[in-house]
């Protein structure tokens, strides 16, 4: 605890700067897939993901991102219903294509914003959008909430239909990804609802 402490002390000094390299604490983050079909909205949740990459900190404010890649693990996106996920999967061919990925190409940031391009790779397809989201910090860790729209045609993603009983139901194309992230210097590791030095590193 008195090493943490003082690891915390110095990432929090106003004139400190230095390259951090930090990752996705899949605790504290979470990813849903909002969308809406002609009968109603539905719900899905990315249950495996992983991010890292390497970030310039002043104190403990973020004030450039060295690069960053988000991969979701395309079988573990859920929405908690049987024939929902079989639909999910056959629908972006998780065969094929097992893996999603975001890598930042360009960022600003701006006090508690940041803007900039993201290249998503998804259905075998890579196409750079712009993206920004929300920042806030506490005691050495960033955490980022923001929305990304995504258009499913895009990306080669024929947009699913299923018959229920007499009814055919369409997904509309347009998604809307609502995320939370929280970055934790990889140095730490969550224990229960406590980050402590990683004694492995």
């Amino acid at each position: 605890m008195k090493l943490l402490s003082i690891a915390l002390f110095f990432i929090s000094l106003p004139a400190f700067s230095a390259t951090v390299n930090m990752a996705v604490d899949l605790g504290g983050s979470l990813i849903t897939i909002h969308g809406d079909s002609n009968l109603k909205k539905w719900v899905v949740k990315a249950k495996s993901f992983s991010g890292s990459g390497s970030f310039e900190m002043e104190g403990e404010r973020l004030k450039e991102v060295k690069d960053f890649t988000l991969t979701l693990d395309a079988k573990k996106i859920k929405g908690g219903r049987h024939s929902m996920d079989k639909k999910t999967a056959e629908t972006l061919d998780v065969a094929h294509f097992p893996i999603i990925a975001g890598t930042i190409k360009k960022s600003t940031i701006k006090d508690h914003a940041i803007n900039g391009l993201m290249e998503f790779n998804l259905h075998g397809v890579k196409k750079t959008l712009k993206f920004s989201a929300q920042l806030s910090y506490s005691r050495g860790r960033i955490k980022v909430e923001g929305e990304q729209n995504l258009d499913m045609t895009d990306f080669g993603i024929r947009p699913p239909v299923s018959k229920i009983l007499f009814i055919t139901a369409t997904v509309m194309p347009k998604l809307v990804i609502k995320y939370k992230f929280e970055l934790i210097p990889i140095w730490l590791k969550r224990v229960g609802n406590q980050f402590q030095l990683d004694p492995l590193l």
